[in-house]
């Protein structure tokens, strides 16, 4: 039986209402890839999930339809389903992420992974990527900034996530700004103005971004377990 999780070309992927298209880490906190698109033997391409516990334990990884066991991920219970359409993911009835083909080479996929420092993120259908940790929502860079319906191409990394050991809830308005600046400037090198000026109403919106070593970089306090 052919995985339907197999695409000839690589697959235009929406995620958190944003959508990607050759873009090989969908997300990332640090260092670790969570959600990639990958070349396999078959000559095609196909999506690459990495699973944690919330402890951190490195339990699984998910290419295409296919569960491959870590050793310490051989007891805890995953599960593949795969309902008319869908491709499933499940670790002890809780979904952890859920995959729809949409057309030919296009997916759509929502998804609550944990990271290896135990972060919670979440990515619904039609809502904005949020992160969690013991419980409570962490601050994703910058206040008031909404980044929702873009698209994305030929960029290197999706959507990275970086966790900055820090007391304080979230960044000073200077720091905020600073940031809001240096983004702008990238931007504006990269030859996208007016994505640049979109900054300036507080959010992305219905934007196309291209070539950037990184889509959305979303820094956020807390240390890493």
């Amino acid at each position: 039986m052919s995985d339907p999780l197999i695409f000839s070309q690589s697959p235009t992927v929406t995620f958190a209402t944003n959508t990607f298209l050759r873009v090989p880490v969908i997300l990332q906190q640090d260092a670790s890839p969570l959600i990639e698109v990958v070349q396999t033997k078959q000559a095609g391409f196909t999506t690459k999930f990495h699973i944690y516990h919330p402890d951190g334990t490195d339990l699984a990884v998910v290419v295409g339809s296919r569960l491959i066991l870590r050793p310490d991920g051989q007891k805890a219970g995953l599960k593949m389903h795969h309902p008319a359409g869908k491709t499933v993911c499940e670790l002890d009835g809780q979904t952890l992420f859920e995959i729809r083909r949409t057309e030919a080479a296009a997916l759509s996929t929502a998804a609550e992974l944990y990271t290896p420092t135990g972060v919670l993120i979440r990515a619904a259908a039609g809502i904005p990527l949020a992160a969690f940790q013991s419980g409570q929502q962490l601050l994703l860079n910058l206040p008031g900034m909404t980044i929702i319906s873009c698209t994305f191409t030929h960029g290197a990394v999706g959507v990275v996530i970086t966790m900055e050991p820090t007391a304080r809830a979230g960044p000073s308005p200077v720091e905020s700004q600073q940031a809001k600046a240096d983004l702008q400037r990238m931007l504006r090198n990269a030859g996208q103005p007016e994505a640049a000026d979109f900054l300036d109403h507080g959010s992305f919106g219905l934007n196309r971004f291209e070539d950037l070593d990184i889509g959305i970089h979303l820094r956020t306090p807390g240390a890493s377990i």
